[in-house]
């Protein structure tokens, strides 16, 4: 295999090698393919096209906006810290899902 790629498998390729343009159109050039990277934000707004999330997200603001404006006493605070925690929730799940 090394006659037949003209090298040496002790020394490598000849310094300096005399058909290196012919070696690049035969065999392509020694690098990988650059792909261009997705932006993280993609991810994100795929994840919460996701039915799911969108069903956390609207539960979570109906029960902010039931309880919040029309609950008595204890049920307001409760309502805003149960949301919170759905939000908090949300956030946590898509940027995770949209990492992965």
């Amino acid at each position: 295999l090394a006659e037949r790629l003209g090298t040496d498998p002790d020394k490598g390729l000849p310094n300096p090698v005399s058909d290196w343009a012919e070696r690049v159109k035969t065999f392509g050039e020694n690098k990988f393919e650059e792909r261009k990277m997705t932006p993280y934000y993609v991810y994100l707004i795929d994840q919460l096209k996701e039915k799911i999330i969108l069903l956390l997200i609207f539960l979570a603001t109906v029960e902010l906006v039931l309880k919040g404006l029309i609950g008595y006493g204890d049920e307001r605070s409760e309502a805003f810290a149960e949301s919170s925690v759905l939000y908090m929730t949300v956030t946590i799940i898509v940027n995770i899902a949209a990492f992965l």
